[in-house]
């Protein structure tokens, strides 16, 4: 048992202080499309299924997201997507005719220091209305942080878009992103 003990910490070592990947975690991302559409789903150029997507072993790090609805009539979608070890990105996508007819949100949760907790919002376009529990905070983008724990409820307008409202779960050492 020691030596099995010596050759695991021996590897972490020579391996620039990171865990070996058979120790390490990977990361999850779901991507889901409303109404009766569907879509092609790639990551880094590669298809990876068709929506609803889900996936929990993905490597850590960022992806092109691309989104290639069934219906041609219909805008693809592409975006960038930060993935982390351990924890789940979502995204949801609603596609229109134009690109100012689609929309969606993407959630991403990331690990940071000390106990508190940090929802930050960002929006296309910015100075998006943010009202948080049906409290306005401004204007995005924006960073919300010392929330309590627990889901609230994110609701985001502006005049001449479809309000949008999200459950983000705030959990302590932690931040969720809404990008929407």
């Amino acid at each position: 048992m020691r030596k099995i003990l010596f050759l695991l910490c021996t590897a972490v070592l020579l391996s620039a202080c990171s865990a070996p990947s058979f120790l390490q975690k990977k990361a999850g991302l779901q991507v889901a499309v409303t109404g009766n559409d569907k879509a092609e789903v790639f990551l880094n150029g590669s298809d990876a299924g068709t929506t609803p997507y889900s996936a929990d072993n993905l490597k850590t790090g960022t992806y092109t997201l691309k989104l290639v609805p069934q219906d041609g009539a219909k805008q693809a979608y592409e975006t960038r997507i930060a993935l982390f070890s351990g924890l789940i990105s979502t995204m949801s996508w609603s596609f229109g005719a134009t690109p100012e007819e689609s929309g969606g949100n993407i959630l991403e949760l990331s690990k940071i220091s000390g106990k508190k907790t940090e929802l930050s919002i960002i929006t296309t376009p910015d100075n998006i209305v943010v009202r948080l529990d049906g409290q306005s905070k401004g204007f995005s983008p924006l960073i919300l942080q010392d929330l309590s724990e627990g889901e609230h409820t994110l609701t985001l307008s502006a005049p001449g878009y479809v309000e949008q409202t999200n459950a983000p779960k705030m959990i302590k050492g932690y931040r969720v992103t809404v990008t929407t």
